[in-house]
């Protein structure tokens, strides 16, 4: 009789497995088993290391062990701000150390001061492509001011692509009004991605000025302000638009609003409590008129009466949505009687050929 084990698997087997497996995985699962095996690893073209759950004892070995030998393999790392995790890493390395570490997450993060360090710390790369940043809640903060944090994401990380910043939800984060930045340090911004929680869905407009070659956000907010402006600031580069409203704020004309705004739109999504968002026709009427190229579409409305999903039905049952080979879903809420969660999609994206 034949025993198998892992061992005996063939090398592209066991790289397979290694590309859905964290470095850190790798390291403690495999490494030290045989000498084929640590062969094996040794040749893997790039890792990705997420140091969040480990404790600093065994994160200092990885350091001194570890780290180095696979400097030049390191595309991507995920750190925290507990027992002092990151100020170990930035005392240990240099960031030239890792010349092809392309993102970099830091989970944690308690102040301002925090993040502008990383950020100086981080300037040095040229490589870096992507910076996730999650905040904890503070009690004694409920409101943030990221304004500094975006000025420095933009001033020293100029070759910057995606941009992440994550924020507690019981927190209010606004960008303050007398946000500015100099025109010739923006103009080369790089930045395409950016994932933002605000307070107030206008604040975005403070920084898009800025962002010169943005193309992708995604946005949640949760306030609205008593009026929305008349001026109409342009971003042709805007392809892609994420929103998220958690409470039943966000009224339709600020849809139509952030349309004329990026008029050059291929792909939205809409996730809000709002049921008068299911309405197939007034969607109908705005996207006929202001964006005839929408390539993917998608809505979420939560918590809606149970009693309306006959009219829902027939409002996106029209040709118009019938050519877009529109998905209509009905959700139940487990937890709320005659609730139901509407999804709304239809996605006309040509494939490759």
């Amino acid at each position: 009789m034949t025993t198998s084990t892992i061992l005996n698997l063939a090398s592209e087997l066991l790289y397979q497995i290694f590309d859905y497996l964290d470095g850190i995985h790798i390291y403690m699962a495999f490494y030290g088993w045989s000498f084929r095996l640590n062969c094996l690893i040794d040749t893997i073209y790039q890792l990705h290391f997420d140091f969040t759950n480990i404790p600093l004892g065994k994160f200092i070995d990885y350091c001194q062990s570890v780290l180095p030998v696979i400097s030049k393999k390191l595309v991507a790392i995920k750190l925290t701000t507990e027992n002092n995790q990151l100020q170990q890493f930035m005392l240990r390395f240099r960031l030239h150390q890792f010349s092809r570490l392309h993102s970099f997450t830091l989970i944690g993060v308690f102040c301002d001061k925090t993040i502008t360090n990383v950020v100086e710390y981080l300037s040095t790369s040229k490589q870096l492509k992507s910076l996730v940043i999650q905040t904890i809640y503070n009690r004694s903060q409920a409101s943030i001011d990221i304004s500094n944090t975006l000025r420095s994401v933009i001033y020293h990380l100029p070759f910057l692509n995606n941009l992440t910043l994550a924020t507690n939800e019981k927190q209010l984060v606004f960008i303050n009004d007398r946000f500015t930045l100099s025109s010739s340090r923006t103009s080369s911004n790089c930045l395409q991605l950016l994932t933002l929680h605000l307070c107030c869905a206008t604040d975005l407009f403070k920084i898009l000025v800025y962002l010169p070659n943005i193309k992708h956000i995604t946005l949640t907010f949760c306030e609205l302000p008593s009026r929305i402006s008349s001026a109409i600031l342009i971003v042709p580069s805007l392809c892609t638009l994420n929103l998220s409203s958690p409470e039943n704020k966000l009224p339709f004309d600020y849809i139509i609003y952030l349309f004329k705004c990026f008029p050059n739109l291929n792909k939205f999504s809409l996730t809000t409590d709002n049921e008068q968002f299911v309405d197939g026709e007034q969607w109908q009427q705005l996207l006929s008129q202001l964006l005839q190229d929408l390539q993917k579409f998608r809505l979420l409305v939560k918590n809606v009466e149970y009693s309306c999903q006959q009219d829902i039905k027939t409002s996106f049952s029209t040709s118009y949505w019938l050519s877009k080979h529109c998905q209509l879903n009905f959700i139940d809420m487990k937890d709320e009687k005659k609730r139901v969660n509407v999804n709304i999609s239809y996605s006309n994206v040509k494939k490759a050929r």
